[in-house]
């Protein structure tokens, strides 16, 4: 997922084993780690692509979330950019997606009613595009977990699949 380059690069950047035509990726156990915080149970669930993804089931009345842990990378290269991926739920719960960086950590809501940014909760897979934009004093310059998900705990047993995470530039 990390470019050394400082200059900006054309391009996407992968946080999962899946993506191919990618200037950089990450690899479980080598340069990053999946972190499971609480409360999640992995989950069979055909991926969107490839033959990773991340699939859980969190029990209702106990908070949940994973991140993806690395290094600091300097990711500037995307800036005006967007987080991308693939997700598919049907829960009507609030959770949020978010990026630590060395400004700390940085969420976007995905709450009922609210922006979607392309989320459909239909049980179906969707493409989610954050732009970067949209993370609250996020710097690009110091990433430290690429990806992080957290939800409150839910009033009802959810169900999450997430595969295809990538950043994109402009």
């Amino acid at each position: 997922m990390w470019v050394r380059n400082t200059q900006r690069l054309p391009g996407d950047s992968a946080c999962s084993p899946n993506r191919p035509g990618t200037s950089g990726r990450l690899n479980f156990g080598q340069d990053a780690e999946l972190y499971l915080w609480n409360n999640l149970t992995p989950i069979a669930q055909a991926p969107f692509e490839g033959s990773n993804v991340m699939a859980y089931r969190a029990n209702a009345g106990a908070w949940y979330g994973l991140g993806i842990q690395t290094d600091y990378r300097n990711m500037a290269a995307y800036t005006g950019g967007a987080l991308k991926l693939h997700l598919k739920t049907t829960t009507p719960s609030t959770f949020k997606i978010g990026i630590n960086t060395s400004f700390g950590d940085s969420w976007v809501d995905f709450a009922a009613g609210g922006n979607q940014y392309g989320l459909v909760r239909d049980g179906a897979w969707h493409e989610v595009s954050i732009p970067f934009s949209s993370f609250y004093d996020l710097d690009l310059q110091a990433v430290k977990q690429m990806f992080m998900l957290v939800a409150d705990p839910p009033a009802a047993p959810v169900e999450i699949a997430i595969d295809k995470v990538y950043y994109q530039s402009r």
